[in-house]
């Protein structure tokens, strides 16, 4: 059985789930699959996420209104990555850490919720030196 990836969300987070077992009516067909690394659904493609990335997550809702940095871009910490529009302000995210830029999950005009991954930092220093 070829390996089928279905993209479910769970609380707001995208993931892409890889399926180990269908049911086709009395038949079970099960894939023995060894355990892999954690992976965040991205539109272009699953991203492997390591123990020694940062995962940025929301912590306002609202309107996503400016991405600074873009997928690949090294960034030091404390640079701007993007800001979120809220009923009574604009937030910024900055980088919290020194890295390269893995993912970003919105694009402008997305609406942001609580916890929602907003980009994946690669902090291994071979990714991005």
């Amino acid at each position: 059985m070829d390996d089928i990836y279905l993209k479910i969300t769970v609380n707001g987070l995208p993931y892409a789930v890889k399926i180990e077992e269908m049911v086709y009516g009395k038949n079970t067909v099960k894939k023995d699959i060894p355990p892999k690394k954690e992976v965040i659904y991205s539109e272009k493609k699953p991203v492997p996420v390591k123990a020694s990335d940062t995962i940025i997550k929301a912590c306002v809702q609202g309107i996503l209104i400016s991405i600074m940095k873009r997928e690949g871009d090294n960034v030091r910490e404390g640079d701007l990555l993007l800001t979120i529009k809220t009923m009574k302000e604009r937030k910024e995210i900055a980088v919290p850490v020194d890295g390269r830029i893995k993912m970003i999950t919105g694009s402008i005009g997305d609406k942001i919720i609580w916890h929602q991954v907003l980009a994946i930092i690669g902090t291994e220093e071979e990714e991005y030196l």
